[in-house]
This record gives structure tokens, C-alpha cells and sequence, in this order.
């Protein structure tokens, strides 16, 4: 039936193109593992991924809810710039499929030419949310490295401080032990010149 094949050629279309979407991200992911053309693609690529749920679905407004989902894993990342592409990807394909085809984001064939503002305006609220919380993460993180980098600073400087005492202790060691070694010959050397000195001269 002309319903049929309509699903058919649907899951067809979310199967070649959702695998083309995946599939630089997770090369990437192998050659080039924390850079940041790496986050940029995994954005573009999430945000596609709701662009493309949205269309199968026919614009339902609960299938929206993925591109703030979406947002907040790419938050992950700790990089606010990523929200920003995330962010400009989603409101350029509402832009264009809302002029060109509105059924396929909005459902429904003459939506106001305005519409899509308020969906980006809800997509910047939860990133001034993210943002906010990205910043305050990073200040976080970066004042338990200072106290780390102070504590490994202070570690170190008292393991010398220590291998210092102990060079010096074992120096005072020696010099110990050799007057000892010293003062233990002296007895002899006496006893030595006393008994010289005492014996009868050879007649």
C-alpha cells in the first residue's frame, strides 16, 4: 500500500542519513579523541539527529524535547562554545525547513514566519543555564588544581627539606664515627709512649 511504502522509504531515510551522521563523529571520535573539532562535529551531528527525529515524526512537539536533552549531554563537554554551534545548527534548520517545509518541524502548513524564535528562544534559555553552570564548573576545577598544584609545590619542597637533613645527618654521622675512631687510637699511642718511656735503658 501507498502507507507501506511511505514507513518504508522513511526508515530507509533515517537509516542512511542517521548512519551518515554518526558515522564522522565516531571517526573522529578514534583519530582525534578530546579536540575540538571533534565537539563541534558531536554537536552538529546531535542537533541533525533531532532535526532528522523531528521530521520523521511529522513536527510532533514532544520530539522537540530531544534538542534540549541534547544540550545538556554536549554541556559534558565543558565548553561553552559548543552550546553556541549546538545552538546555531538547531536554529538555522528551524529557520530554513520552517520557510521551505513546516510540516516536517512545526506540523502544520502556514505556522507564523516568527515561529521558529520561539523555539530558539527556549534553546537559549537552557544555554544561558548551561553556560552559567559550564563557567562555574570550570572556576571550580580550576581552584582544586591551584590547591593540588600548591600541595604537590609544598610536598616537594619538604621531601628536599628532608633529603637535605638526612645528607647532613649522615655527614654528621662520619664525622662522628671518625673521631671516635680517633679518640680510641689516642689511649694506645699514650700507653704506647709511657712504655717507652718507663723501660729500662739496654746496658
Amino acid at each position: 500500500s501507498i502507507l507501506a511504502g511511505h514507513i518504508q522509504m522513511s526508515l530507509y531515510f533515517a537509516f542512511f542519513l542517521g548512519a551518515s551522521l554518526s558515522l564522522p563523529v565516531i571517526l573522529l571520535a578514534f583519530i582525534r579523541p578530546g579536540s575540538a573539532i571533534t565537539r563541534h562535529t558531536a554537536a552538529v551531528s546531535q542537533m541533525l539527529w533531532s532535526a532528522l527525529l523531528i521530521h520523521l515524526t511529522g513536527g510532533r512537539i514532544e520530539t522537540h524535547f530531544h534538542v534540549f536533552g541534547s544540550l545538556a549531554f554536549l554541556a559534558f563537554y565543558r565548553d561553552w562554545k559548543v552550546l553556541l554551534t549546538a545552538t546555531v545548527v538547531v536554529a538555522s534548520d528551524h529557520l530554513v525547513r520552517g520557510l521551505v517545509w513546516p510540516e516536517s518541524v512545526y506540523g502544520i502548513t502556514n505556522p507564523e514566519w516568527w515561529r521558529f524564535l520561539e523555539h530558539v528562544f527556549w534553546v537559549l534559555f537552557e544555554d544561558i543555564v548551561l553556560v552559567m553552570g559550564v563557567l562555574d564548573n570550570l572556576r571550580e576545577m580550576r581552584t582544586i588544581s591551584s590547591r593540588e598544584a600548591e600541595m604537590e609545590q609544598l610536598h616537594s619542597r619538604v621531601e628536599s627539606a628532608v633529603v637535605e637533613r638526612t645528607r647532613e645527618l649522615e655527614a654528621s654521622r662520619e664525622q662522628y664515627r671518625g673521631l671516635l675512631e680517633t679518640t680510641r687510637t689516642i689511649p694506645e699511642a699514650l700507653g704506647t709512649l709511657v712504655a717507652q718511656a718507663f723501660r729500662p735503658a739496654p746496658r
